[in-house]
Parts: C-alpha cells; structure tokens; sequence
C-alpha cells in the first residue's frame, strides 16, 4: 500500500497534508524536553518533515533517525532533507523499516510517532519494544 498509490499519493501532496497535520506534530515536539545529544526515532516518519523540523530544533550532537515502510516517502524526506541542510542542526538519518517488525536500530532515547498507531496493522511488538527501550510521545 505506502509502496504503491497510497505512498505516491502522499508525495504528491505532500505540502497541503503537511499544512493539514502538522501541529499535532509540533504540540508532541513541544512537550520534549530538548537537551543536547539527544537520540529521537520518529517511526513512521513520510515525508520526513517532523523529522526534519526535530533536526532544526536540537543542537549538532543530537540525531534523529526517521524510520518509514514507504520508499516514496523517504525519496521525498532525503530530498527535502538535502534542500534543507543549512537549517539542520542535528545530525538526521532516514531507514527503511516496518514499525510491525523489529527495527535495526540502536536504541534511543525518545520516540516519537504522529501515525503509528493508525497506520501498523499489528503494532504490538514495535509498541512494546519502543515502550521497553524509551520515552516515547505518540
């Protein structure tokens, strides 16, 4: 689905639903408490702009690794991510990976997810996993 229409669907309008659904996004991003090196992991991250808007807000020893299952959403996120360097602070990886399987990352220090919940059809594992391994803001 996210690898087909739906995905391709999404890149296209990519900015209106960004200005639809962004400030939940920056509601959660706000209730982090944003030190220096901090590890965040947005699973199920698109577009990448949540990830990217994190990025902006921490310093250059942090990273935030956006997680994703849809490859045309990440096309876009490194894209956008390339256009948007200069105002990156902290460092930003984007990977492919399904938030209902475990996920090849070292553990970090805060989760954050706008769509997981929704969008994983069996989110047990990956829930429990991130609730195990973090501080998690869904």
């Amino acid at each position: 689905m996210w690898n087909g229409r739906a995905g391709e669907s999404w890149v296209r309008h990519n900015s209106l639903l960004e200005q639809l659904l962004a400030e939940p996004g920056r509601e959660c991003m706000n209730l982090l408490p944003l030190t220096p090196a901090m590890q965040i992991l947005d699973v199920g991250c698109g577009c990448g702009n949540q990830t990217l808007e994190l990025a902006a807000r921490l310093d250059a020893s942090s990273t935030v690794i956006g997680v994703d299952i849809s490859e045309p959403m990440l096309g876009l996120a490194r894209e956008l991510k390339a256009a948007n360097d200069n105002a990156l602070s902290a460092e930003v990886q984007f990977a492919l990976g399904d938030a209902s399987e475990p996920l090849n990352i070292s553990s970090p220090l805060y989760s954050i997810s706008n769509f997981l919940a929704e969008n994983t059809k069996t989110n047990t594992f990956i829930i429990r996993e991130i609730i195990l391994n973090t501080r998690i803001y869904i």
